[in-house]
């Protein structure tokens, strides 16, 4: 029994390994102090971007929406700002549906009227939140990449990764309507 741990072959692979799961325990500590170690953006930025957004005072808007899974449509948002205490997604209502290529051809206006600006608001939001819950690991255990618009604040890419899938939500060519 004493013949391995004499063994040079099998030291050399164990003070390897050693120094891997140190270099990992290691990697994990500082990745894990960081806060909100799951997205791209601070709540600065995003703050900012959602004034920027709100600055503008929109009642109608079109924009155009590609997702990784379901293709390419055009939508007409209306938003109802009258009672702030809910959430953005319920102040933009799509009233207007188009599909643009052939892998929405079978969406239906209820299988995107969550894919309006407000929403994506709204998930960056729960991201936060779940970053700063004590067990947000176990809600959101992925990495979520976030891009603004410069000019209108919106978010116009929200990537969002995890050991599953990599989904990219991307709202391009806004148009303020009223």
């Amino acid at each position: 029994m004493l013949g391995i741990f004499t063994n040079r072959r099998f030291l050399v692979a164990i003070r390897r390994a050693s120094i891997v799961f140190s270099m990992l325990v290691t990697l994990w500590l500082v990745t894990g102090s960081q806060s909100y170690a799951g997205l791209n953006i601070s709540r600065a930025k995003y703050d900012a971007a959602l004034a920027k957004w709100n600055r503008l005072q929109i009642t109608d808007y079109e924009a155009t929406i590609q997702t990784t899974n379901w293709g390419r449509w055009k939508i007409i948002v209306h938003v109802d700002d009258s009672d702030p205490y809910f959430p953005l997604a319920y102040w933009h209502k799509i009233t207007h549906f188009e599909r643009l290529d052939s892998m929405a051809a079978n969406l239906q206006m209820y299988d995107v009227d969550f894919l309006t600006v407000g929403r994506l608001f709204d998930w960056i939001e729960r991201a936060f939140y779940e970053h700063d819950h004590p067990y947000g690991h176990w809600y959101s255990p992925g990495y979520y990449a976030v891009e603004f618009d410069e000019n209108m604040g919106y978010p116009r890419s929200y990537i969002s990764i995890n050991d599953y899938a990599i989904v990219e939500t991307r709202i391009e060519d806004v148009q303020i309507l009223k």
